[in-house]
Order: C-alpha cells, then structure tokens, then sequence
C-alpha cells in the first residue's frame, strides 16, 4: 500500500516563502540543504 507524506511548515513567516526562499510551506529540503524526499 502506498503511502503519502507531506512536511508542513506552518510557523513560516510571511516573507520567507517563495519566490524568494524556493523551498516552500510544504518543505523539500531541511535546514541543511538536505533534500526531504528521495526522487526514484
């Protein structure tokens, strides 16, 4: 059975969403750059 994730940031101040940050209010990426999600 597939299962579905999502990471939600929802503490995220109104100016750091994109365009200016690219990670968005669903995070792809942590602190460190380290991608959230493996793409296969």
């Amino acid at each position: 059975m597939p299962i579905a994730r999502a990471i939600v940031d929802v503490n995220r101040a109104p100016e750091d969403r994109p365009p200016k940050n690219q990670d968005g209010v669903v995070k792809t990426v942590t602190i460190n750059g380290t991608p959230v999600y493996i793409r296969r």
